[in-house]
């Protein structure tokens, strides 16, 4: 299996986060759902995302609460992109209930003032991870807030380094002590259309990850979204 492989690390949040990462390479092999659950208390990980299917069989009593910060009419998921996310996150973290916080329409568009109210919720509401398979192209200071108090609260923060194959910078993946998550291919090499750069301080497998799609199916995707989604179950599965 493709490792994570870090990068980028400043400030003790990001030192906390390296650590933490590096333990993960350390320790072998991601837990998978068949361990024991409930020997442990259970890591609450927020996914700020398109919504989530949670009658998929593959998060069946994962999904403990739900939110819906968009337009839509449903809290679940419509496209499949935060379906996919939990479905990676649920079966190679272990021990997790999740946080079904949809911020990002059934168009799959997103803004700064539903990705702060979003964070704020996912606070509010014990997120220990906070999982953000989004982003936007400019930075917004209500936003960066919100991240930011995350943080100091000791909540981890992972985030999506974007799609566009360039060094830009993507947010809220960009912000300090975001653990941002660019995405390898089978071969460990950067895939050609994951932003890089100084802005990412992580690598996880990205490219063609099987995971759950709603309606109870299975489907590939691929994305620094998957990418990150990886690296918050490798956390989760240390906590």
């Amino acid at each position: 299996m493709t490792g994570i492989r870090t990068g980028r690390a400043t400030g003790k949040a990001a030192l906390r986060l390296a650590l933490t990462v590096v333990l993960a390479l350390t320790l072998g092999p991601i837990f998978s759902t068949t361990n024991i659950q409930g020997a442990t208390p259970a890591i609450r990980v927020a996914i700020l995302d398109t919504g989530i299917d949670a009658a998929h069989p593959a998060l069946a009593g994962r999904v403990v609460a739900s939110v819906n910060f968009t337009g839509s009419g449903t809290e679940t998921d419509v496209i499949g992109h935060g379906t996919h996310v939990a479905g990676i996150i649920a079966s190679n973290a272990g021990n997790v209930e999740i946080l079904n916080v949809k911020v990002a329409d059934d168009s799959g568009v997103t803004d700064h003032e539903t990705l702060t109210k979003g964070i704020v919720w996912a606070v509010e509401n014990g997120a220990k991870i906070i999982n953000i398979s989004l982003t936007v192209r400019e930075p917004g200071s209500d936003l960066e807030r919100a991240v930011a108090e995350a943080l100091a609260t000791g909540i981890i923060v992972v985030a999506a380094a974007g799609n566009q194959g360039a060094d830009a910078p993507s947010y809220p993946a960009a912000y300090p002590g975001v653990i941002s998550a660019g995405a390898t291919d089978s071969q460990g090499k950067i895939a050609v259309w994951s932003n890089g750069g100084t802005a990412v301080s992580t690598t996880a497998p990205g490219v063609s990850i099987l995971s759950a799609i709603p309606g109870g199916g299975w489907g590939v995707k691929s994305g620094t979204s998957q990418a990150a989604a990886r690296v918050t179950a490798s956390i989760a599965a240390r906590l």
